[in-house]
């Protein structure tokens, strides 16, 4: 194969407190805690996103290597 080539594709997604808490609640590892701490930590958490304004920005990255096959 060819030497990779490489691209990246910045983007920022904003979430509304109940968003991002919908988000959070997908993750393995915050289904896995008991479910009185869950809710305790999603309502620290929407608190926190209220009083910054309502929204939270979280920027992600997209990698993509391409290549082909050298003949």
């Amino acid at each position: 194969f060819s030497i990779p080539e490489v691209r990246r594709h910045p983007w920022i997604a904003r979430y509304h407190g109940t968003q991002y808490i919908r988000l959070l609640d997908t993750y393995s590892d915050h289904r896995a805690m008991p479910a009185g701490a869950r809710r305790a930590l999603y309502a620290e958490i929407a608190a926190i996103i209220r009083r910054r304004g309502g929204a939270i920005m979280i920027p992600y990255l997209a990698v993509l290597l391409l290549t082909r096959p050298v003949q």
